[in-house]
C-alpha cells in the first residue's frame, strides 16, 4: 500500500528496507506542515502544567543549561535573543492537527508509538548530537534546519551532564529539511540538528523493546508467581570437600525456572510491557453499569489518544491490563479502528456479550474512552 508520507515507497518497502535498518529522506511529505502549530500555541502549551516541556541553551563557555517544565515566560524573556530551544512532549494528546499528523504512521502498529514532540529553535538552536533508541520521523514545520548523521558513531558522551550530548560527533552524510520534508532516523544513529532559521518540527518517536524494561517487567511479574516459602532444594552429598558444590543445585534452578517463566508468562509479560502508556489519562467521574449504558444509547464515545492496545487469542491488553473478551469479531476491537463510535458502530446487547460492555465499562471508569456530543 502506498502513502503519500513515504513518498514513492510502498509501506511494505519501507518496513523490509528501511525501519530500524537506515535512514530515509522524503521531500515534501507533509504539504503546508508549518499549518499544524503556531509559535504562539507551542509556547502557550509550555506555560501550562499538563504539558511536558524543556527549555536549553548553550551558554558562551559551552556549557549545556536545561530547564524542565514549567516553562515560564520570564524564562524565555531572560533569553530572548539568544540560541535557545523549546520542546513540547505529548503534544498529540492536546492538539488535533498534531493527532491527525500522527495518523501518517498507522501502518506501523501503535502500540509501539510513543508521542509526538515538537521542537522549536532559534537560528542555531539545537539540543547538541545524541543517539536515540527509538525510531523517528521528523517533518519539518516552518523554516529549515540542518541534520548530520552517523550510523557508526563514538558513542563517548561529556561527563557529568544531564544531555547525553556526544563529544566526538563526526557527521557521514548531511540533510537539509525545508517546510513539509520527513526524515526517518533508525534507532542508534547518531544525529544533529542544527535550526538554519528561526523554525520548528515534530518528531513523531516509535518505541523500540528495550531488554532492560523487559527484563524489570518480568522480574516484577514473576515475584508476583513465587510463594514466601518456595525454596529451591539443595542435594548435598558426603563429601571430604566442605566447600563443594552439586551440579545438581543448578539444575534445580533451572527446573524452577523453566516452571515460572512458561511461554505463557513471558507472552502475557510482553504484551503488558509493550503497552505500557508514556502518560496515563485521568479516572473519569464514577457512573454505574446501567448509567454507562444508558449514556452510551446516545452519546458517541471517543478512545483517548493514551490507549495502547494489542490483541492476543481471546484477550485484549490495554494500558498493561489484561481483559479477557468473547472471540466473536463483533468487540471491543472497535476501539482499535474508531477514533469515536457511538451504539450504533456497536451491536445491541442481546447480540453482544455483556461482559465486552463490561470491559467497557471499566475503560470508562480508568479514563481510557470518554462521552463527547452529538454536535
Amino acid at each position: 500500500m502506498n502513502n503519500s508520507f513515504l513518498g514513492e515507497i510502498t509501506e511494505e518497502q519501507f518496513l523490509q528496507q528501511y525501519w530500524e535498518k537506515k535512514p530515509l529522506l522524503i521531500k515534501q511529505a507533509v504539504p503546508q506542515a508549518s499549518k499544524l502549530m503556531t509559535k504562539e500555541l507551542m509556547i502557550d502549551m509550555a506555560y501550562e502544567e499538563e504539558v511536558e516541556s524543556r527549555f536549553l541553551f548553550q551558554n558562551k563557555q559551552q556549557e549545556w543549561h536545561l530547564f524542565h517544565d514549567p516553562v515560564t515566560p520570564e524564562l524565555l524573556e531572560k533569553h530572548n535573543g539568544e540560541a535557545w530551544t523549546l520542546i513540547n512532549h505529548g503534544v498529540n494528546l492536546f492538539h488535533k492537527p498534531i493527532f491527525e499528523l500522527q495518523k501518517n504512521c498507522r501502518f506501523i502498529p501503535q502500540w509501539n508509538f510513543d508521542d509526538v514532540m515538537i521542537t522549536y529553535s532559534m537560528p542555531d538552536g539545537h539540543v547538541g548530537p545524541h543517539i536515540d533508541s527509538y525510531n523517528v520521523f521528523i517533518v519539518q514545520g516552518h523554516g529549515t534546519k540542518r541534520w548530520q548523521l552517523n550510523r557508526q558513531p563514538d558513542t563517548a558522551i561529556y561527563p557529568e551532564q544531564e544531555l547525553k550530548i556526544l563529544s566526538n560527533f563526526n557527521s557521514t552524510e548531511e540533510y537539509i529539511l525545508e517546510e513539509g520534508d520527513m526524515l526517518y532516523i533508525p534507532p542508534h544513529v547518531a544525529h544533529f540538528g542544527v535550526s538554519l532559521t528561526e523554525g520548528m518540527s515534530y518528531s513523531l518517536g516509535f518505541n523500540s523493546l528495550k531488554p532492560a524494561n523487559f527484563f524489570e517487567s518480568m522480574y516484577q511479574n514473576l515475584q508476583s508467581h513465587v510463594e514466601d516459602d518456595d525454596f529451591i532444594q539443595l542435594p548435598f552429598k558426603k563429601s571430604n570437600d566442605e566447600f563443594a558444590f552439586s551440579p545438581q543445585i543448578e539444575n534445580n534452578l533451572i527446573n524452577f525456572w523453566e516452571k515460572l517463566a512458561t511461554t505463557e508468562n513471558l507472552t502475557d509479560i510482553l504484551r503488558q510491557n509493550l503497552t505500557k502508556p508514556r502518560y496515563w489519562p485521568e479516572p473519569n467521574d464514577h457512573l454505574q453499569f446501567d448509567e454507562f449504558m444508558d449514556l452510551l444509547q446516545t452519546n458517541p464515545v471517543y478512545r483517548h489518544p493514551y490507549l495502547r492496545f494489542n490483541f492476543h487469542q481471546s484477550s485484549v491488553y490495554i494500558n498493561q491490563e489484561k481483559y479477557i473478551i468473547h472471540s466473536n469479531k463483533q468487540r471491543v476491537e472497535l476501539l482499535t479502528y474508531l477514533d469515536s463510535f457511538s451504539m450504533e458502530a456497536l451491536p445491541k446487547i442481546d447480540t453482544f456479550y455483556q461482559d465486552n460492555y463490561f470491559i467497557l465499562h471499566i475503560l470508562y471508569l480508568r479514563g481510557a474512552i470518554f462521552f463527547g456530543t452529538t454536535d
